[in-house]
Parts: C-alpha cells; sequence; structure tokens
C-alpha cells in the first residue's frame, strides 16, 4: 500500500481539478491503514478489496478520516468514492467538498457543494453549508429551502 502525502500537499487536491485520480495514487491504490482500528471497522479496511462492500468502506473510511482531521486523507478517499459505481449520491459529495473546504480549496468544495443539491434539493447539510458559503441567488435558494423543512 502506497501512503497518502501529508495534508499539506495540495496535489491531490489540484488534480482532482483535471478529473483524474489524484496524483501518486492510481487508479487502484490503497490508502495506508490508520494505526487505531475503532468500531468503525464493520466497514473498514479489510472491506476495501472486498467488491460488495468497496464503496461503503471508501465512505465510511472518508468520513473517519474527517473526523481524525485527516483531510488530504478524506479527500483521496471521497474523491475515489465519487468516482466509482455505485453511483455516489449526495452525501459522497458533501463528504468530498467537507475535506476540499478544509483544505482551503473553497471553489471546488462550492462545486461539490451544486452537485450534492443537484442530485438532493432538499438535503439540509448541503443547504446549510451554501448558505455559509455562498452569495446572491444560490444563498437565496439554500435560505428558502431551509426555511421550508422549518417545523
Amino acid at each position: 500500500m502506497r501512503a497518502l502525502r501529508s495534508a499539506n500537499d495540495l496535489s491531490a487536491v489540484r488534480d482532482h481539478e483535471r478529473c483524474e485520480p489524484p496524483q501518486g495514487l492510481g487508479r487502484t491504490a490503497a490508502v495506508s491503514a490508520p494505526a487505531r482500528l475503532d468500531a468503525h471497522d464493520s466497514i473498514g479496511e479489510g472491506l476495501l478489496l472486498d467488491r460488495d462492500y468497496h464503496a461503503k468502506s471508501l465512505a465510511s473510511l472518508a468520513a473517519r478520516a474527517l473526523r481524525q482531521k485527516e483531510f488530504a486523507r478524506a479527500f483521496a478517499l471521497a474523491d475515489r468514492r465519487c468516482r466509482i459505481e455505485p453511483i455516489a449520491d449526495a452525501s459522497h459529495f458533501l463528504l468530498r467538498a467537507t475535506a476540499l473546504r478544509q483544505l482551503g480549496v473553497h471553489a471546488l468544495s462550492g462545486r461539490d457543494l451544486r452537485r450534492a443539491l443537484e442530485i438532493e434539493p432538499d438535503n439540509i447539510i448541503a443547504n446549510r453549508l451554501l448558505l455559509a458559503s455562498c452569495r446572491g441567488a444560490e444563498r437565496w435558494r439554500a435560505a428558502e429551502t431551509l426555511a421550508s423543512h422549518v417545523w
């Protein structure tokens, strides 16, 4: 397995703009396993190679990496999940958008937020993030969507 570069190296994120796998990781490369394992391993490292659980494993590991503040790793995992079948849903694009935002790549993060809203226009999390980060008509639409979900 190859280890992902440090969070300070944004080359993986720059490669995302060109819709290619992050540089140095290749199409089938795995990401190094964390030193400690926890309860989230029911869908974890070992299942990355299991065809039936590969996509779920990527999403689960990306969420774990975000919780552990390993943003470059979270991006690599979420990016891979967004590119493979079955087709990614809004939550997968939100994972990638969050990782990109934490890495300081706001333009690409916004693009993934918009893509999540194309898939699921009423997604509360995506609309909250869009409300906090955008201006103009997009912000207004996000506010209207959130207001329509008030009890």
